[in-house]
């Protein structure tokens, strides 16, 4: 089923992201490879255009660089980690043309992710 998007001038949405610093990073390849085998290979790639599919089937490769403590330092970080495809979707109620029904999403780089992941543990 397709939505149909009323005619005429839409709002501009205006989204304003703050990163934040990841400092530490205590993790082994084990706890990475278990984490890019539960990717979900259906899912969409971030803006650094790499499949879950491709992380999936290279863990074994790619577990141990993605583990180092270097790869996540703030100057190593490549910049496309940083990066979100942000996207409104509009939260099916009220006026297509006020921008208050729509919520953004963002789509990131799965490598990132994992980044998160690991802070959040600290």
């Amino acid at each position: 089923m397709f939505l149909i998007e009323p005619d005429g001038p839409t709002q501009q949405l205006d989204f304003n992201f703050q990163g934040t610093n990841v400092t530490t990073i205590v993790t082994d390849s084990s706890t990475v490879k278990k984490q890019l085998d539960s990717l979900n290979e259906n899912k969409s790639m971030g803006p650094d255009e790499l499949h879950p599919k491709l992380l999936k089937e290279t863990l074994d490769i790619l577990s141990e660089p993605l583990a180092e403590k270097k790869t996540f330092e703030r100057d190593n970080i490549p910049d496309k980690w940083r990066e979100a495809n942000i996207t409104a979707i509009f939260k099916n109620k009220g006026d297509r043309y006020d921008t208050t029904n729509y919520r953004p999403v963002s789509l990131t780089c799965i490598p990132g992710k994992l980044c998160e992941k690991q802070s959040e543990k600290l």
